[in-house]
């Protein structure tokens, strides 16, 4: 048995929330090894989700202090859940572990692991996650979310809980989240004015508008429907991640472009419509009966490939979507919650 685990897992929400699953998986099949996990600051909300033991490195606010720990903590093994950036094989290597596993993307970082696990462009992004439990000794469970959000019962703030009062009124609400990490995925934001609207009309919902500090720059776009309407308030950059959760939690349906927190929004188990341009649907979008996926299917796309986007000035796939093809998804989505 491992005294000591390590997991690398640098980059967005998306994949830290996919990764959950799999740190439960080993948090249970290894009850007396120490794991630490590698992350950026910002995820330390989304670990905070859970009641996991499990110890958080922050590279991005120390990172002379983790490799120093890395140097010093004697692992036995290193899982790094890193996809396509060198440096995460860098710290695999310093840790000194005998065992260290990854994905086999690029020769660079192949010859710094002992473990490959074969990664699937194509595959569903989860699938990938499991691949590196397999030069593991235990028993590998079904990928599921059941059970790894423990910590959800936050108290929301006066200002959320005067916006989410006004939103929850009569039949429920609806959470929009207009931005995304990217422009490449970005559908415009007047349109997700004009589709609140049209969902405060023809559904009979209220609007919620949800997203984080950096996307506060679309309220531009907001600010008629929301000042036309009792049914739509915005809470863009006033959400900690803990309130998001509380309140995607009780949201009828989730909106938006492919991002966090629609991860956030289906690993919660709510319906979702998630809008996809660049990224594959395939890989990062969620199935099942609760969940639909607008996608124009273009012969260019999906371009995101390893991490990068090309040039791209018109962004059809984004363009093509039109608000009348959300409404009617919300629609049949929102009838069946």
């Amino acid at each position: 048995m491992a005294r000591r685990l390590l997991v690398i897992r640098p980059g967005g929400m998306g994949d830290m929330i996919l990764l959950l699953p799999i740190l439960k998986m080993l948090r249970n099949s290894f009850p007396e090894t120490e794991i630490d996990l590698v992350c950026e600051k910002r995820n330390m909300a989304i670990l905070g989700l859970t009641d996991m033991a499990i110890n958080p490195l922050l590279y991005d606010a120390r990172p002379f202090g983790l490799v120093r720990r890395l140097l010093a903590r004697d692992y036995d093994v290193v899982i790094d859940s890193e996809q396509f950036h060198n440096f995460s094989a860098v710290f695999a290597r310093l840790s000194g572990a005998p065992l260290r596993i990854g994905f086999d993307t690029t020769p660079r970082r192949n010859r710094l692991y002992t473990k490959l696990a074969i990664y699937d462009q194509s595959g569903k992004e989860p699938e990938q996650f499991m691949k590196l439990l397999d030069h593991l000794d235990m028993t590998i469970p079904a990928y599921s979310f059941d059970g790894v959000f423990t910590q959800m019962r936050h108290e929301l703030s006066s200002e959320v809980k005067e916006g989410f009062s006004q939103a929850s009124a009569g039949s429920g609400f609806v959470a929009l989240c207009p931005a995304s990490s990217t422009r490449h995925k970005q559908w415009d934001p007047a349109r997700f004015a004009q589709l609140a609207t049209r969902i405060t009309r023809e559904l009979q919902l209220c609007v919620v508008f949800v997203g984080g500090e950096q996307d506060k720059w679309v309220e531009t776009y907001l600010k008629d429907c929301i000042a036309g309407s009792d049914s739509i308030v915005s809470l863009i950059g006033k959400l900690t991640i803990a309130e998001a959760s509380s309140l995607l939690a009780r949201a009828r349906l989730f909106v938006g472009d492919d991002s966090g927190l629609a991860h956030l929004a289906g690993a919660l188990d709510r319906p979702t419509v998630v809008l996809f341009g660049a990224s594959d649907p395939a890989k990062w979008g969620m199935s099942g009966n609760k969940h639909s996926v607008i996608n124009r299917s273009l012969h260019c796309s999906p371009c995101s490939r390893l991490g990068h986007n090309p040039p791209c000035r018109k962004r059809e796939c984004m363009e093509l979507i039109t608000v009348d093809d959300v409404i009617s998804e919300c629609g049949r989505l929102a009838g069946a919650s």
